[in-house]
């Protein structure tokens, strides 16, 4: 029993909660509570949790990506000739037209699972009225092999999941690069990894060395050259991820259904006339409001963060990625990226500038 609960536990860390849409933040959620569940009883995981993670494996295992130098992700595409030979017997999938409509019914399955189990998992979070129809069926989604894949406005989800994070007091686990200017895109200058949990209503800072270095977190990727920013330790680090999901383009670019109800509730403010300091902000951990959207969005707006198109370059803070890891696994994944960032000459060390320093012209960096 121990070999099998060892064999799913490595399952579910493989699996990459970027497949389906672009919501790896729910999934990584979802993975984590399914991991947990296994971890505190060995002998039952419900058969709706076993074939979660086999369809997040297999969907995992087609995901062909394209990255930049950076190991920032260009573009991804589905290759169903990596479906193994097992698979395709066991689901007889003995043409390309079976293997596209398998696929699509996967995602559409993985997708819905998730977000339906994952608002389960923060009933704690209350809504405006207004929100509650972003959780009705079809209401948006994104069209993939005649399926609806349901999706939900991206800082609804981020609050959700650090909702997730303070109900159930799991480890968050912050990798953050830091780059120069837009002139030299890729040089990189610092690469951290922090840890966080919640204390109250607080993510506090966790020293490394008190964590065990094997504990199973909620990992996120995050980039920036701002010098605002540089020392996250000083900032309340929860209203920055807040302030970068109200940057975010709220929808894919490919999304349907009710979109011009979704642009009505996601509207920009104006630019607040005296920005406040960061510490003035506050995550209501139990609360998901078009208001604190729109104070963020405002706040986005002061640090010059908000995206004119969706094909033009993100800005500088914002998050790449959620997924599952370790303290011990990023911080190998932080070594071996700052070596070949060496290798490349891409790495030029300096010294982490003073957090109070205040810049408001911010400098850009690609990413999707």
């Amino acid at each position: 029993m121990l070999s099998v609960r060892n064999e799913l536990s490595e399952l579910i860390l493989a699996c990459d909660p970027l497949v389906c849409d672009t919501a790896c933040q729910i999934r990584a959620c979802t993975l984590l509570q399914i991991y947990t569940t296994l971890q505190n009883n060995p002998q039952y995981l419900p058969i709706s949790d076993q074939d979660y993670i086999n369809h997040c494996r297999i969907l995992t295992s087609i995901s062909e990506r394209e990255m930049d130098v950076s190991d920032t992700l260009i573009s991804e595409k589905t290759d169903l000739s990596k479906i193994s030979k097992a698979d395709i017997e066991k689901y007889g999938l003995s043409s390309n037209k079976k293997k596209e409509h398998f696929v699509g019914k996967i995602r559409l399955t993985v997708a819905d699972q998730s977000l339906k189990q994952f608002r389960q998992l923060t009933p704690q979070l209350k809504y405006d009225d207004g929100l509650l129809k972003y959780f009705q069926d079809d209401y948006l989604y994104i069209e993939n092999s005649k399926s609806k894949i349901p999706i939900i406005p991206f800082y609804l989800s981020v609050k959700m999941m650090l909702n997730f994070l303070y109900q159930y007091n799991k480890l968050l686990i912050l990798n953050i690069k830091q780059y120069l200017s837009q002139h030299n895109e890729n040089q990189l200058v610092s690469a951290k990894t922090i840890c966080f949990r919640y204390a109250g209503e607080e993510l506090v800072r966790q020293p490394n060395k008190s964590l065990a270095q094997d504990e199973v977190g909620l990992a996120i990727s995050m980039v920036t050259t701002n010098e605002t920013f540089l020392n996250i330790k000083d900032q309340p680090i929860d209203v920055m991820i807040l302030l970068s999901a109200a940057a975010h383009f709220q929808t894919p670019l490919l999304a349907k259904g009710n979109i011009d109800e979704c642009q009505k509730d996601f509207v920009d403010g104006e630019k607040p006339a005296e920005p406040k300091p960061l510490i003035a902000y506050k995550n209501e951990v139990n609360q998901c409001s078009i208001k604190e959207y729109k104070a963020f969005r405002d706040l986005a707006h002061q640090y010059n963060l908000i995206k004119k198109e969706k094909n033009s370059t993100s800005p500088v803070f914002c998050v790449e990625h959620v997924y599952l890891s370790t303290l011990e696994k990023s911080k190998q994944h932080k070594r071996e990226y700052l070596e070949k960032m060496q290798n490349l000459k891409l790495f030029t060390p300096r010294k982490m500038a003073d957090s109070h320093a205040v810049t408001k012209e911010i400098d850009h960096v690609h990413t999707i």
